[in-house]
């Protein structure tokens, strides 16, 4: 027998070129099984580049849209902090201003008050400076400057049962030779002696040529002394007023005597009086 040998057929694979022309010719190609698929793989490799850059560029483009709303949120919200600092800041320079006001306000009240108290006091203090009229009916008013002096009277006086001083006559003579000033007063009849300020009595004396002698201490330094021939109506330690009677009413043609004492020394009245008084 004649052995049949089966033989392999080989399957080729052709790629036709056709042209479009009417008279074109179709041309055959033969490629081989290695081209085939190395073109198939080409072009599976070639897909697979392309569809991977367009993930990728997809990824990014979702990745940027991302950042830009992220950013575009981080905006809303600076602005809106922005709004919220500006409005703080409009609160406080309100506020400041406020304060500022509130402050000048206290300062000026706070002045306002200091000089008002410094007024208050000075009209206070006013009210002990001897610069009233010691009478209120006077004919004359006359200056009798001289020397000041300052005549100690310790151990020279006395007191009596109602606790007035009463300076010897030795004294009292040697106080009015000593030449203080004095201002006298004709008085007329009816006529008042007054405290010229507000006082406390603190001697109630004589002397030989005015009889009664009346001295108000005002505080400050200043001491008034009133010398008449009128009966005393006040005690040593009273408090008087601006005003006050001391002595009964005068006779027509009484001399008032009147001194002021200003920190121990004598000084001449008609400065000090308000003679507008």
């Amino acid at each position: 027998m004649v052995e049949s040998k089966k033989h392999k057929r080989k399957t080729k694979r052709m790629i036709m070129l056709v042209s479009d022309a009417i008279d074109g010719k179709v041309k055959q190609h033969a490629l081989g099984v290695v081209i085939t698929w190395g073109i198939i793989f080409l072009l599976m490799f070639t897909t697979a580049v392309v569809g991977l850059c367009f993930y990728i560029e997809r990824e990014y483009m979702i990745s940027a849209s991302n950042d830009v709303s992220r950013l575009e949120q981080d905006i809303l919200d600076l602005n809106a902090q922005n709004e919220s600092l500006l409005k703080s800041i409009e609160e406080l320079e309100e506020r400041n201003a406020i304060l500022g006001t509130t402050l000048e306000e206290k300062i000026k009240a706070e002045e306002e008050r200091i000089q008002l108290e410094a007024e208050e006091d000075a009209i206070e203090a006013a009210k002990y400076i001897p610069t009233g009229l010691p009478a209120n009916k006077a004919v004359s008013m006359n200056e009798m400057a001289g020397q000041n002096t300052d005549i100690d009277i310790t151990g020279n006086s006395t007191q009596n049962a109602d606790g007035e001083t009463i300076i010897s006559e030795e004294v009292a003579n040697e106080m009015m030779t000593s030449k203080n000033p004095i201002v006298e007063f004709v008085l007329e009849k009816d006529g008042i002696v007054m405290a010229t300020a507000d006082g406390t009595v603190i001697m109630v004396s004589e002397d030989s040529v005015y009889t009664n002698v009346v001295r108000v201490d005002h505080g400050n330094g200043y001491v008034s002394v009133y010398r008449c021939k009128c009966n005393v109506v006040v005690n040593v330690g009273d408090t008087v007023t601006k005003g006050m009677q001391l002595f009964e009413a005068a006779q027509s043609d009484t001399v008032l005597g009147y001194q002021i004492i200003l920190n121990a020394d004598y000084i001449n009245p008609a400065e000090l009086m308000d003679l507008k008084g």
